[in-house]
């Protein structure tokens, strides 16, 4: 998805991932059995995941999510108690893949209360890794459901035979604030 509008003024476009109602839903690329789908991001201005999910899943090789914004990319739950926000990669239970890793390339990068960029095993694969390149700020703040942070991971769930990826953050500053 690509909003890259140019007048004679200015360039614009924006891009919002919006989750309205209880589960938040946003861009799912699923992978049964086979190669999953890419989900690929590009926005003259900003990018909004607000109290909804980009993710892609499945037991075969899972997708990549890219991320690209010439000003900022931002992911939120709206409160404290909204569902799932955040951008995820993961490999399903029984799945023997390779994760798909996440990448945001932007100016600033906003993960607040509680949203989370996620790269995930609960099968036999390696999760994907996070890779972040902000040119100036990546904050992370907050918390959502008073315990869980606004993070960047790559993981390996409880039960599962995988490996963890790895967690690149580079940033001229990077905030952490407020649990997260």
């Amino acid at each position: 998805l690509t909003n890259q509008y140019e007048s004679d003024e200015e360039k614009v476009g924006n891009i919002t991932v919006n989750g309205q109602g209880l589960f938040g839903f946003g861009i799912n690329a699923a992978a049964i059995g086979e190669e999953g789908s890419e989900v690929f991001l590009d926005s003259t201005n900003n990018i909004l995941v607000q109290d909804s999910s980009i993710s892609t899943v499945g037991s075969g090789e899972i997708g990549n999510i890219t991320l690209l914004a010439d000003e900022t990319v931002r992911v939120l739950s709206s409160t404290p108690f909204s569902s799932f926000a955040g951008i995820s990669s993961s490999i399903d239970p029984g799945g023997n893949c390779g994760g798909g890793d996440i990448r945001s390339f932007a100016d600033n990068l906003e993960v607040l209360n509680g949203a989370q960029l996620s790269a995930s095993s609960f099968g036999q694969g390696t999760a994907g890794n996070v890779e972040i390149n902000i040119r100036e700020t990546a904050l992370f703040d907050g918390v959502r459901f008073l315990t869980v942070p606004s993070i960047a991971v790559s993981n390996i769930e409880a039960g599962s035979m995988g490996t963890g990826g790895e967690v690149r953050i580079t940033a001229q500053n990077l905030e952490v604030l407020n649990g997260a």
